[in-house]
């Protein structure tokens, strides 16, 4: 092999290395999953996240006052910190089937809402990451104003992801009857 071939075998031998490098990195980054932190909570029978920016407290037990002729997602008031909370059920909000009214539960204390608000659930499950779904894995899910993302938790049930703002927003509209 004269010194030409060498140089051309060797060139195109580098050339064929950075390219099986760079195939075998592709992958990583087409799987690189985008997720997010939530309080992993379960309500009505479907599983749903509450980004952790929006949780101020977890509570295992409250006492809910009742308040008279309230829409039926707002179960009633509780005492906070010399203050009160509103009391929401969580499936009653979403537009899933309300979950009888019992003491068993959780309750969500929710971060940055004035007058402070609390979401009752049947069950905090953890603070986890889920990983995201793409859009083509979200074609046949249910549109809501309310669901910001889905995703998927670690035993592979699907996750609704909840926008609180959202969900505020439209509770306070079918309060206001507008």
């Amino acid at each position: 092999m004269n010194i030409s071939a060498k140089s051309s075998a060797a060139r195109a031998n580098a050339i064929l290395t950075e390219r099986a490098r760079r195939l075998a990195e592709r992958p990583q980054a087409l799987h690189a999953a985008e997720t997010r932190r939530v309080c992993l909570c379960e309500a009505g029978g479907d599983l749903y996240g509450i980004p952790v920016e929006d949780v101020a407290r977890v509570m295992s037990e409250a006492h809910t006052a009742p308040l008279a002729e309230a829409e039926p997602a707002l179960l009633g008031v509780m005492s906070r910190g010399g203050g009160f909370a509103l009391v929401y059920d969580l499936s009653a909000l979403i537009g899933a089937v309300a979950a009888p009214q019992t003491g068993e539960g959780h309750f969500v204390l929710l971060r940055s809402l004035r007058p402070l608000t609390a979401l009752k659930v049947s069950r905090v499950d953890a603070i986890t990451d889920i990983e995201l779904l793409s859009a083509e894995d979200t074609v046949n899910l249910p549109v809501r104003a309310s669901i910001a993302a889905y995703g998927r938790a670690g035993d592979g049930r699907i996750v609704s992801i909840i926008d609180i703002a959202a969900l505020m927003h439209a509770s306070a509209r079918n309060v206001s009857g507008g």
